[in-house]
């Protein structure tokens, strides 16, 4: 399992951290283009965050051995593939837009848990505390960034409002971040520090002028605690 989590950071970085509104446009204007600097992303993203396991083999398919190099090739012609495919990555798909960005997200991270070989570190070992961080990156990134894209075709497929300001987006983004890493910390003080973070971002919500009770706020809050408490099992339970 070890590398599956390695394979899920450098797809939420590629798709998400470092999916810049250039390589956005580029998809519309120009897809081709688009999708290669798209790819070239993802690809580096999955070479760093997979480097030790680059040369061992990965999965097996009709008899052929893939080894990490040739899996990470293979991975990111499927993930341009995927985005030529997903039309809502790029264009309105009027009703729909939350649906199918949760189902095509699950079906490339399903094709991550595939291919990944089964490898599980040492205990108390420096590989283990490594996985514990990435565990936890991967989920800082679903909380900060994935959910604000998420909510926002959510309220664009049933509310139909236009994309959230500059403060309110990166605001919301702040709060849920400070929100979840504050409720991965050992349980003694986790939900201290959250409350208190709370209390702090109300205070910048009011400044900001973003309504700290609306309805995305309210359900961002929800999802990231649920992120929070998944992490928690995995880094204090499992691993």
């Amino acid at each position: 399992m070890i590398v599956f989590w390695h394979l899920l950071l450098a797809h939420l970085l590629a798709d998400f951290t470092f999916h810049t509104d250039y390589i956005y446009r580029k998809k519309i204007t120009n897809p081709f283009k688009g999708l290669s600097v798209h790819g070239f992303v993802y690809m580096v993203c999955l070479i760093i965050c997979c480097l030790p396991y680059l040369e061992m083999k990965w999965f097996t398919l009709a008899g052929v051995s893939f080894n990490g190099v040739e899996t990470i090739f293979l991975l990111t012609f499927l993930h341009m593939l995927s985005d030529y495919i997903d039309v809502s990555d790029n264009h309105d798909v009027i009703g729909i837009n939350a649906s199918m960005f949760v189902c095509w997200q699950i079906i490339e991270i399903s094709v991550l848990f595939i291919v990944a070989p089964f490898i599980f570190p040492p205990k108390a070992s420096i590989s283990l505390l490594i996985l514990k961080f990435i565990i936890i990156l991967n989920g800082l990134i679903i909380s900060a960034h994935a959910l604000m894209v998420l909510i926002h075709l959510f309220t664009k497929d049933f509310i139909h409002t236009n994309y959230p300001t500059f403060d309110e987006r990166y605001v919301s983004m702040i709060y849920r971040a400070g929100l979840y890493m504050s409720l991965v910390l050992p349980s003694s003080i986790a939900f201290i520090v959250a409350l208190i973070w709370i209390g702090c971002l109300f205070v910048v919500f009011n400044i900001k002028q973003v309504n700290f009770m609306s309805y995305k706020n309210i359900s961002g809050t929800i999802l990231t605690i649920l992120i929070a408490i998944g992490v928690r099992l995995l880094i204090y339970h499992v691993y």
